[in-house]
């Protein structure tokens, strides 16, 4: 075990995914059980655990600028990274400067021993691996794990190669998690995952699981991370015009709006089809959020194949788009792929794409002025922040709202909103 007689500070920073910041949060509440706390700075910590993200080259630009950042602060910290940087990294023999030691995503809930090695704490057995999360850190809203791994192999994505096997969480622990949160005092459950509509634990889909979680008689809602449009069929459809507990709002990749893109990405269903599970999505919750992700400038994207992607997020009037500039990543099959797009030509789309993404962003959040939601406070810095059931970002009016005397939720009107900063006001005179 751990030395109890010395106690650590350590710095937490997460990268990428709500399944990262998730398994962020599991592991500072095990390590918190050996003496070892968590700090928000840089220059209190001994220690700084970096859960780390390689979809993009951005993602691994921003790591390798944050790790030299830190040391400079800090030269004394040192520095533990995990997650799916390592495991990319480690394919391509490849190192980063100012890293003390490296866990796989595998092994990041069994570190005592590279603990022992690098801050000389005494340790004889491994870490436990805790099965619930009691709070997350920060936040009103709290993430739960329900499922890890993807099998799909879209043709750009690296994350078969790096969390390929499918694991679905034990449906008890799951409930477990949940109610443990909503005890603590969390209103909003965020349901998350690599590919959570592959969950299948004895005999549950993702659409019985929900059914099953909705059943909790607490005051709480449910949202989920990001599902695929193969999992919109008529079981998910019918638990999610039922079960109201479910928020409002679906995040459904669409990365291209047209066919020819949408194969060569090996994405398994087609624009016609992503339309059409929208149209019965917006029949039976007729405000709902639609988020999305695009990839802009894909290898043999032609100008036509990128106004098909304009044309299928308007006609989905998107709510919010996340928009990525295609980077290829090593070993898939993207990366081999002829016809590769200049970067000018990548960035003049996304440009292109941004105003008319922040447009449809627009006309979604001005329909629903004046309309009441029910909202979880979530304090940053000097404003107090919160998400309507659809997805839409905003700020409290803090003449009813104060900081100091924070409700677990709102029934909040939409009175106002700043199209340059895509925030909405929440007012609570609703009468």
């Amino acid at each position: 075990m751990f030395d109890a007689k010395r106690s650590l500070f350590a710095c937490y920073k997460t990268f990428g995914c709500k399944v990262n910041q998730y398994e962020t949060e599991k592991l500072a509440e095990i390590l918190e059980t050996y003496k070892i706390y968590q700090t928000l700075k840089i220059e209190d910590a001994e220690i700084l655990i970096i859960n780390s993200c390689a979809v993009t080259e951005t993602a691994l630009i921003k790591l390798k600028k944050y790790i030299n950042r830190c040391k400079s602060q800090n030269p004394n910290i040192r520095i533990i990274l995990i997650g799916c940087a390592v495991d990319y990294l480690e394919k391509q023999n490849n190192k980063l400067n100012n890293v003390n030691a490296t866990i796989k995503n595998s092994d990041k809930f069994d570190i005592p021993k590279i603990l022992a090695n690098i801050a000389k704490i005494e340790c004889s057995d491994t870490m436990p691996n805790s099965k619930t999360i009691n709070k997350f850190t920060g936040h009103s809203r709290a993430f739960v794990k329900i499922q890890d791994g993807c099998d799909n192999f879209c043709s750009y994505c690296i994350i078969p190669l790096l969390r390929s096997k499918l694991e679905s969480r034990n449906i008890k622990e799951i409930i477990e998690e949940i109610e443990k949160l909503i005890a603590s005092g969390y209103y909003e459950i965020i349901l998350t995952g690599i590919n959570i509509q592959k969950y299948n634990f004895d005999g549950y889909n993702l659409a019985r699981l929900l059914k099953q979680i909705c059943k909790l008689p607490f005051d709480f809602r449910l949202r989920l991370s990001s599902i695929n449009v193969k999992a919109i069929d008529g079981e998910f459809l019918d638990v999610f015009a039922n079960e109201k507990k479910i928020c409002e709002h679906l995040h459904i990749s669409l990365q291209s709006g047209s066919d020819k893109i949408l194969k060569l990405m090996n994405r398994n269903y087609t624009a016609f089809e992503y339309l059409d599970k929208i149209e019965k999505l917006k029949k039976i919750r007729e405000n709902i959020g639609i988020t999305t992700d695009v990839i802009v400038g894909f290898p043999s994207e032609t100008d036509e194949d990128f106004q098909k992607t304009i044309n299928i997020l308007k006609k989905a009037e998107a709510s919010k788009t996340h928009i990525f500039p295609y980077s290829d990543r090593t070993n898939t099959a993207a990366c081999i792929m002829q016809n590769k797009i200049s970067e000018n030509i990548k960035k003049q789309r996304v440009e292109i794409l941004k105003k008319i993404c922040g447009e449809l962003t627009d006309n979604f959040v001005n329909k629903n002025i004046n309309k009441i939601f029910r909202i979880a406070p979530e304090p940053e810095k000097n404003q107090i922040f919160g998400y309507t059931e659809n997805y839409i970002r905003g700020y409290f009016n803090q003449t009813t709202v104060k900081k100091n005397n924070l409700k677990k939720y709102y029934d909040a009107k939409i009175i106002n909103y700043d199209s340059a900063l895509k925030l909405a006001l929440f007012d609570t005179k609703i009468m």
